[in-house]
């Protein structure tokens, strides 16, 4: 048992659309090695929106604010999903320095649909009229969630998409080769969200990384919580 006082800390981030909850059960399993804070995101849970549109430098000041509140120097970050494209984001931007870094199905690499959206946005212009009434919107709705199938887009509204529009176009694909801090990369092999390719590119471009794939889909964490807290517990420091 490590004692708590030496606990090293460890910042947990949920995926778009969840709240704190989302990684509770996977935070107490981790308890046992770290001091959890297990964080919010703004207009997620219960935790109120931002009053702008967000990219995703803005997700990452918001964190590097948290650590600085709470006096955190030495720390693990750990993203589900969004969480962890915030974790490239702030790494590679070099606003934070964690001791290392934990990916789980994580968003950040450019999905290969990128031609789908192009002629989605250009019919978009041309039948603009037709979008934004409420036939259109369930149109829209339809091609993101099973055509594009950006899910996170198609459950979201008001401050929050504006900030999913912007930030979505945002990937790290060339940016990669600038993180050398150890990462441990968990996905689901199932996962159509963010695909296993997605998983092997981090693990490709990431020079001290590990990939450990297991059965599930975009979940993980949530459904397979003593998996993934196995693979954490025992390939960290």
């Amino acid at each position: 048992m490590i004692n708590s006082l030496t606990k090293p800390q460890l910042i947990l981030l949920h995926g778009w659309g969840g709240s704190k909850n989302s990684l509770a059960e996977l935070s107490s399993k981790l308890e046992e090695k770290y001091v959890c804070h297990v964080l919010e995101m703004p207009g997620h849970g219960t935790t109120p929106s931002m009053d702008f549109p967000w990219e995703m430098r803005n997700y990452a000041t918001w964190l590097d604010k948290y650590l600085k509140s709470n006096m955190i120097e030495e720390y693990t970050l750990l993203g589900h999903s969004f969480g962890g494209k915030i974790i490239l984001e702030a790494v590679t931007s070099g606003i934070l320095k964690p001791n290392e870094i934990i990916l789980i199905d994580s968003n950040g690499i450019k999905p290969k649909n990128s031609l789908k959206k192009n002629i989605f946005k250009f019919l978009s212009t041309i039948f603009n009229p037709l979008l934004n009434s409420d036939i259109g919107q369930l149109i829209k709705k339809f091609v993101y969630r099973f055509i594009i199938r950006e899910v996170d887009y198609a459950k979201t509204s008001g401050m929050i998409r504006e900030s999913f529009k912007i930030f979505n176009e945002q990937h790290y694909d060339s940016k990669l080769q600038n993180i050398s801090i150890p990462t441990i990369i968990i996905w689901g092999k199932d996962d159509k969200v963010t695909p296993l390719w997605m998983g092997k590119k981090l693990n490709e471009g990431i020079k001290n990384s590990k990939l450990f794939v297991i059965d599930g889909t975009h979940g993980v964490p949530l459904k397979s919580p003593n998996e993934v807290a196995e693979i954490i517990l025992n390939n960290t420091k």
